[in-house]
C-alpha cells in the first residue's frame, strides 16, 4: 500500500495531544525535525499503524477504486497488508512521518510526508477509503500536517504533492489546502499504459501564512 497516491467546520478547537505539546515546546529548537506520532483532529487520530490494523486495512485495499492510483498489488491479498505493515514498523519517521488515519474507531487510510533538501521541502502523499470519501477526512489530515510541517520546521519553504491529472478528487483536496498547480510532467505509472500526465501542486511557507492571517484580516 502506497500513500503516494479527504477542512470540516469545527464547533470548537481540538486539544493538543501530548505529543503535540512537546512539539510546540521543541518549536525554536528544531533543527533536528520531529512530527509527533500522534495527531487528533476534529474528527480524527492520526497515529502509527499496528499490526492489528490488518482487518480495517483489508476493508478498503481489496476496493479498486481505492487502488486505481496507487502502486499497489491488484488483487491485494492479506499478505500484502501484512508486508506493508511490517515496513511501515521500520520506517524513517523522522525524514518520512506517516500515519494511519483513524476515524470513528477504524483506520480507513493514511498519510505521509518526506522531507528533502535538508528539511526545506516536503512531499505529502495520502490515501482514504472509498467508503469514506466524500467527508473532508483526507482536507482534515492533510491541513493538521501541513500546519504541523510548518510550525515545526523553520527551514521547510514549501509543501508539494502530485496526483494523476484524472485523479480528481486527489487534486481537490490540494486545491482546498491553498496549494498551486506549478508543473504538469509524463511518467510511467504503474498499471497504466505508456506515460500519464502528472500533475504537481505546491504551498509555500508564504502562502501558507498569509492564508492563516486571512480569516483575521477579515
Amino acid at each position: 500500500m502506497s500513500f503516494s497516491p479527504g477542512l470540516p467546520k469545527k464547533d470548537s478547537e481540538p486539544q493538543p495531544s501530548g505529543g503535540e505539546r512537546k512539539l510546540a515546546t521543541n518549536t525554536m529548537q528544531n533543527t533536528t525535525p520531529s512530527l509527533p506520532d500522534r495527531v487528533h483532529t476534529a474528527r480524527l487520530t492520526l497515529r502509527p499503524f499496528a499490526l492489528g490494523d490488518i482487518d480495517d486495512i483489508m476493508l478498503y485495499a481489496t476496493d479498486e477504486r481505492w487502488s486505481r492510483f496507487l502502486p499497489v498489488p491488484q488483487p491485494y491479498t492479506r499478505a500484502d497488508g501484512i508486508t506493508f505493515l511490517e515496513l511501515q514498523a521500520k520506517a524513517d519517521t523522522i525524514t518520512a512521518p506517516r500515519w494511519a488515519i483513524e476515524y470513528e474507531g477504524k483506520v480507513v487510510g493514511g498519510i505521509n510526508i518526506r522531507f528533502e533538501s535538508g528539511f526545506a521541502r516536503g512531499v505529502m502523499g495520502y490515501s482514504i477509503a472509498p467508503a469514506v470519501w466524500g467527508k473532508g477526512l483526507t482536507t482534515e489530515a492533510a491541513r493538521r500536517i501541513v500546519d504541523l510541517s510548518f510550525e515545526s520546521l523553520s527551514q521547510l519553504e514549501e509543501v508539494a504533492a502530485d496526483a494523476n491529472s484524472l485523479n480528481t478528487a486527489s487534486l481537490k483536496v490540494m486545491e482546498k489546502l491553498g496549494m498551486r498547480r506549478v508543473g504538469v510532467s509524463q511518467q510511467q505509472r504503474p498499471k497504466h499504459e505508456g506515460l500519464v500526465d502528472i500533475v504537481t501542486c505546491s504551498l509555500s511557507r508564504e502562502e501558507w501564512l498569509a492564508s492563516r492571517a486571512a480569516p483575521a484580516a477579515g
